[in-house]
C-alpha cells in the first residue's frame, strides 16, 4: 500500500478544539496517520494530540518584530525594585498608547531559521507543506521553509483576508506591499491552490491569474442533534 505523504502543516491556528480554525482543522486531518503530520504553530492554545503528534511552536527564536527590545525594557523596569508601582503603570500606559497609535493592525516581523527549527523539519522529513497562510510573518516562514526543503506546497485560502489585513498603523503601507509581494510568489509557485467554494475561485483565478479548487469541510446534518428550543434567556 502507497504511503500517505508527510505533511507539514504551517499555520497561526493549530489543531485546537475551541476556535473555529482549530475545529475545521481536526475535521480536514481527523484519520491521516498522526506521526505523518508535524505542525510549526504559534497557536497558545492546547493543541490535539490524537490529530498529530509532532508539534513546532514558533518562539523568540524565530520572530524578531520591532517592539521586541522595547517589551524587554518595560518587562525588566516591572521587575525593577527602585521605579515605584506608578512609574511603572504610567510608562506603561504610555508606552502602550503610542504602541497602538504605531502599529495599528500592523507588526512588522520578521521570519528567522533557528537552529531547533531546522532539527525538527529535517527529523521529521515532510514530503508536502499545507497552510492557510496569514499574516506576513507566516507567509514568510511558508516562503522560507519551502524554498529549503524544496517539496510541494498546498496553499488554502479560507477567507477573503488579502483584502481587508494591514490597513491602520504608519507600517501599514509597507505591511501591505509585502504582503501582495509574497502572496503573489507563493500562489505562482503552489502545486495546488484551494479554496472554499466556487464563486472564491472565480474571484481568485481572475485575481491571481491561478486555478483554484474549491474545497471545504462539511458536516453532516442528518448525523447531528439539532435542540430547537427556545428559551426565554439568550445564554
Amino acid at each position: 500500500m502507497e504511503e500517505k505523504a508527510r505533511v507539514l502543516f504551517i499555520t497561526s491556528c493549530g489543531f485546537n478544539s475551541i476556535t473555529g480554525g482549530g475545529i475545521t482543522f481536526r475535521n480536514l486531518f481527523k484519520g491521516w496517520p498522526k506521526n505523518r503530520i508535524a505542525t510549526i504553530h504559534s497557536d497558545n492554545l492546547p493543541q490535539d494530540e490524537s490529530i498529530c503528534q509532532y508539534y513546532f511552536k514558533i518562539s523568540n527564536n524565530e520572530k524578531k518584530n520591532f517592539f521586541h527590545k522595547l517589551n524587554s525594557k518595560i518587562k525588566e523596569d516591572s521587575i525593577n525594585p527602585k521605579i515605584s508601582k506608578n512609574r511603572i503603570n504610567l510608562f506603561s500606559q504610555i508606552i502602550k498608547i503610542i504602541k497602538n497609535f504605531i502599529r495599528g493592525d500592523s507588526i512588522p516581523q520578521k521570519f528567522l531559521f533557528s537552529k531547533e527549527l531546522k532539527n525538527f523539519l529535517y527529523d521529521f522529513k515532510p514530503t508536502v507543506i499545507y497552510s492557510i497562510l496569514g499574516s506576513n510573518f507566516i507567509m514568510s516562514a511558508v516562503d522560507q521553509i519551502q524554498e529549503e526543503l524544496n517539496v510541494p506546497l498546498i496553499i488554502h485560502i479560507m477567507d477573503d483576508w488579502p483584502s481587508t489585513l494591514y490597513k491602520k498603523g504608519i507600517f501599514a503601507i509597507f505591511e501591505r506591499q509585502k504582503m501582495k509581494y509574497l502572496l503573489n510568489k507563493i500562489i505562482s509557485k503552489s502545486n495546488t491552490c484551494l479554496s472554499i467554494c466556487d464563486f472564491m475561485s472565480k474571484a481568485y483565478h481572475k485575481r491571481y491569474g491561478r486555478e483554484f479548487i474549491q474545497f471545504q469541510n462539511l458536516i453532516d446534518i442528518n448525523n447531528v442533534q439539532i435542540n430547537n428550543h427556545k428559551s426565554s434567556k439568550n445564554n
